[in-house]
């Protein structure tokens, strides 16, 4: 089995997050519980965080798998 692309992992789950973030904020939901408010900037680095964890959470379930 190959690699697979951990950078192109973590880009598809921050546009993921950020998109679902900017939706709700388009949708009038109040911001989640670690979010002040939903101006770009917070959602930036909400989504960055969570992508990161993500990522994390693939790598290490790629590892158990090997």
């Amino acid at each position: 089995m190959s690699r697979p692309d951990w950078i192109a992992v973590w880009q598809d789950a921050f546009a993921s997050v950020r998109d679902q973030l900017r939706s709700e904020r388009a949708a009038g939901m109040r911001p989640r519980v670690s979010m002040r408010n939903y101006n770009d900037s917070t959602i930036d680095t909400y989504a960055r965080r969570e992508a990161e964890r993500r990522c994390q959470d693939a790598i290490n379930r790629w590892n158990e798998g090997k």
